[in-house]
């Protein structure tokens, strides 16, 4: 039931976990790997998922609603907003349900360096390679979340800033200030500077 096509009102975008960068979904920009084939924009043709499968269409249904995207198995947590709910995330993607208020706060917050190595502390080791991160559905709901509130609202406007970005060095400049906003937010003190450092070493490169 999935099919290159461009998203509508019957072909919902499918995610996997290669196409999310932290706060960058490169859905429609490259070549990814889904079901043993090489794909650009896939879309779930929900007719023909309707008529197949009514379960499975009423589970897509039921994550029509904004919510976060998140990768596992990757070096730093890796997070996407989708603010319209219409992408339909491939296991193993971690989907986190939110109101739309808190969608671009809670991205700030996944995506910083403190739940990171918040994160790797936890569970580092767990995937198939050494030094990544694989967290559970649970474990993911079991994260902190920020005290300083001033500076999470600052890091949200950054996240939203890092997921518009067009080029490397805007999408980098806004995670780094967002790395810094959130360690504000965590109240590191001194920790901070070290551990977005740390962080930024971590994260992928723009593509």
């Amino acid at each position: 039931h999935t099919v290159e096509a461009e998203p509508g009102a019957d072909m919902l975008a499918l995610v996997t976990v290669g196409m999310i960068d932290p706060l960058h979904n490169r859905w429609g920009t490259g070549t990814f790997r889904f079901a043993g084939q090489r794909w650009t924009t896939p879309c779930v043709d929900l007719a023909s998922l309707a008529a197949a499968s009514p379960s499975l269409a009423g589970w897509v249904e039921n994550l029509r609603v904004p919510k976060l995207l998140m990768a596992t198995q990757t070096k730093v947590i890796e997070v996407v907003v989708d603010e319209t709910g219409n992408w339909v995330p491939s296991t193993p993607t971690i989907a986190v349900i939110a109101a739309p208020d808190m969608l671009w706060k809670l991205a700030a917050a996944l995506a910083s360096p403190a739940l990171t190595a918040a994160a790797f502390g936890r569970v580092a080791g767990t995937g198939l390679a050494a030094g990544t991160i694989k967290l559970s559905a649970r474990q993911v709901l079991d994260l902190p979340l920020p005290t300083n509130h001033e500076a999470w609202e600052r890091g949200a406007r950054l996240a939203e800033a890092a997921s518009v970005a067009t080029s490397a060095d805007i999408w980098r400049a806004a995670l780094e200030a967002l790395g810094t906003a959130m360690g504000e937010a965590y109240e590191l003190d001194e920790r901070g500077t070290e551990l977005v450092a740390w962080w930024s070493n971590r994260c992928p490169s723009w593509r």
